[in-house]
């Protein structure tokens, strides 16, 4: 694959993350407004970020436009380097993301949850295709690979953890 054919998955991945983060925006606080106290009941939650609507646009835009400057920087990063190993954790991140909270909570709760729409039908499936072409082209190896995906679970543990009040 070209460097300019990785270049447009990358951004395709950021067009993806994109309408991820819209999808919340336009749903997430009215949406924890009226379920806050049912989440703090049933799972123990001790605060919602983005039950303070301010804090969380303000977070969001921020998110986005840092994932923006990463895909400028490293979207033609030569193979095995450490900025395209950087797209795997960045990825990875975006992929537990879509397991926990979303997917998961609208399986536990047996109902539509903030943003898992996009990421049960495109941050997903995109991270997963990105995946595959990036081992197929050489862009990533199995070592980098693998201490990527292990580094994004443990930071997306450890932060999610900590916005939620779980230690």
């Amino acid at each position: 694959m070209s460097d300019r054919q990785k270049s447009r998955l990358c951004w395709v991945g950021f067009g993806v993350i994109l309408l991820h983060n819209l999808e919340e925006a336009f749903t997430a606080p009215a949406w924890l407004a009226a379920h806050a106290r049912e989440l703090q009941l049933r799972f123990g939650l001790e605060r919602i970020p983005a039950a303070n609507a301010r804090g969380f646009y303000a977070s969001l835009t921020v998110l986005t436009i840092l994932i923006l400057f990463w895909i400028v920087a490293v979207r033609r990063a030569p193979d095995r380097s450490l900025g395209m190993h950087s797209l795997v954790f960045l990825f990875a991140v975006f992929f537990c993301n879509a397991l926990v909270p979303h997917l998961a909570g609208a399986l536990l709760l047996g109902r539509y949850v903030p943003g898992v729409l996009t990421a049960v039908l495109l941050v997903m499936p995109f991270t997963i295709v990105w995946s595959i072409r990036a081992f197929r082209a050489g862009w990533v190896d199995a070592k980098g690979f693998t201490a990527g995906v292990a580094a994004a679970i443990v930071f997306y543990t450890a932060v999610a953890g900590s916005l939620l009040g779980m230690s």
